[in-house]
């Protein structure tokens, strides 16, 4: 098949299981669950702040705030914040930068990392699985190769995840603006709109892992254990080669090693400037790429 005809009918298979996903049940279920995840996370700490502001104003000698959000610049600009943001990532410049960022762009940031990739895979895992199990696929490959059909799906989880992960930062900006005495709508729209499409690519990555899984089995339930197991293993792994032992051990194979899982980039997505983040991004995409082509391997030489 020309690249031409194989993009067309990527396009189509996407189109259709963008459809599918969002009158599904299940998928609807956990992007109420995220999209509820994010507005609870925002809430929670408006809350906070506000604590945090009227303790400020006790010191301060200033009358207490009661909307949150009316010391917020006072509170990012406090020495305090910042050597507590100083020893969480061990980087004296990027914790500068971080301050400066609106707050609830840098909250969203946080969510998306930490629950994005359960996300997408609670939601891809069983994507090629469930078709295969019901012999639905035949239809689709009488029309197209399994190339076409697997990009077509790769495309299509994809266009799901933009979907939850845009939902969920509107949701925090919305959140924000209704909690906070000083917002400031257009710069907090813009730092959202910049971590949402790097915490988008990070999370790319474990989506390209859940498709992988997909591939390798014909049973839902095995694909969804698998893609669970899939999500821990990389977790767990790179923290395993982070051992002082392993480190000392083999200082370069450790460091190598640690370079196949999404989590070694997580702290170059935080930097503000999309430049610096660039060599992450890129890594990131050529991971879940090389995941989704590991199963696919797999998948072209097995019965479907």
């Amino acid at each position: 098949m020309s690249g031409k005809g194989l993009f067309r009918d990527a396009a189509v298979i996407a189109a259709f299981d963008l459809g599918e996903s969002l009158r599904s049940r299940k998928v609807l279920i956990f992007l109420v669950l995220y999209v509820v995840g994010a507005i609870g996370a925002t809430l929670i700490f408006t809350e906070v702040l506000q604590e945090v502001e009227i303790a400020l104003a006790e010191q301060l000698l200033v009358a207490r705030t009661r909307d949150p959000g009316s010391l917020t610049q006072a509170v990012m600009e406090s020495p305090e914040l910042l050597r507590v943001i100083s020893r969480l990532i061990r980087d004296d410049a990027l914790a500068r930068a971080l301050v400066r960022v609106p707050p609830i762009a840098l909250l969203y940031h946080w969510v998306a990392l930490a629950f994005g990739p359960v996300f997408a895979v609670l939601t891809a895992s069983d994507t090629v699985a469930s078709e295969v199990s019901s012999g639905s696929v035949r239809f689709a490959l009488a029309r197209t190769d399994r190339a076409g059909w697997i990009l077509g799906k790769v495309f299509g989880q994809s266009l799901l995840l933009a979907v939850g992960i845009a939902l969920g930062a509107l949701a925090s900006w919305v959140t924000g603006w209704i909690q906070l005495g000083a917002f400031a709508p257009g710069a907090t729209a813009f730092a959202l709109a910049r971590y949402a499409g790097t915490a988008y690519v990070y999370v790319w990555a474990h989506l390209g892992l859940a498709l992988g899984v997909s591939q390798l089995t014909r049973s839902v339930p095995w694909s969804r254990a698998l893609g669970l197991l899939a999500l821990v293993g990389v977790f767990g792994l790179h923290r395993f080669l982070e051992r002082d032992a392993i480190v000392e051990a083999a200082p370069v194979l450790a460091g190598s090693l640690r370079q196949l899982f999404p989590v070694a980039h997580r702290l170059d997505l935080w930097r503000p400037g999309l430049e610096a983040s660039a060599p992450a991004l890129a890594i990131l995409v050529a991971l879940g790429a090389v995941y989704v082509g590991l199963g696919y391997l797999r998948f072209a030489r097995r019965d479907a």
